[in-house]
């Protein structure tokens, strides 16, 4: 691909890899060049010029475009999640972008490892699965084809867990209690006053005795 100047001169041309015969005819020449390439898609529609240099005449040439057959040459973009992992739940959407020379007649999609979930929808160039789930893990393949051969690209899908939202945590205030034991407060208070009482009378006792022995 590009610009690439071939030059030689009679009885021997070899430009690259090619060959050149010279034939005399009394005063007249005839020469036959020939060049062998290695090509590439790039080089499709690239010019190959043959140029004479000779006294007689001038910018004698000609030119020939090549004509590069190639196989397909895919690439498989998700458009759908847009960015991040796929999630359960999620939708996901893949194109299958086929080139090739001559044009691709034949771009499927079908799954590799195991058959393809039903509720799939293929439409043409493109893979559509509306909720992901776990079980449609798995390796998915875009294969095209041509006259010249087939290729593919495969797709890993891996489903994620989906992304789950927690509630703000709350926190409950405790208040410590207390209780009273009132278990003691009337008995005691009443056997006091009864000793109090015993007491008195003990005292009155002392003092009449007291009074008789006098």
């Amino acid at each position: 691909k590009g610009s690439k100047e071939l030059t030689g001169s009679p009885p021997l041309l070899r430009p690259l890899h090619g060959k050149s015969e010279v034939e005399q005819w009394s005063d007249m020449y005839t020469v036959t060049s020939q060049i062998s390439l290695t090509v590439r898609r790039e080089d499709d529609g690239v010019p190959v010029v043959c140029e004479v240099d000779h006294p007689a005449v001038k910018d004698l040439q000609t030119k020939h475009y090549l004509d590069v057959m190639y196989k397909p040459q895919i690439r498989v973009s998700q458009i759908l999640p847009a960015s991040g992992p796929t999630r359960e739940g999620d939708l996901l959407d893949l194109l299958c972008q086929v080139e090739g020379k001559p044009e691709p007649t034949d771009t499927t999609w079908f799954r590799v490892d195991d058959e393809m979930p039903a509720h799939v929808i293929v439409s043409g160039s493109n893979l559509h699965i509306s909720s992901l789930n776990k079980s449609d893990n798995g390796t998915y393949r875009c294969e095209a084809s041509n006259e010249v051969g087939k290729s593919f690209v495969d797709y890993m899908l891996y489903v994620y867990d989906p992304l789950t939202t927690l509630p703000p945590p709350t926190t409950t205030a405790i208040i410590p209690t207390s209780t009273a034991d009132t278990t003691a407060t009337t008995e005691p208070a009443v056997h006091a006053s009864g000793q109090s009482e015993d007491w008195i009378s003990a005292v009155l006792f002392t003092l009449g005795e007291a009074l008789v022995w006098l």
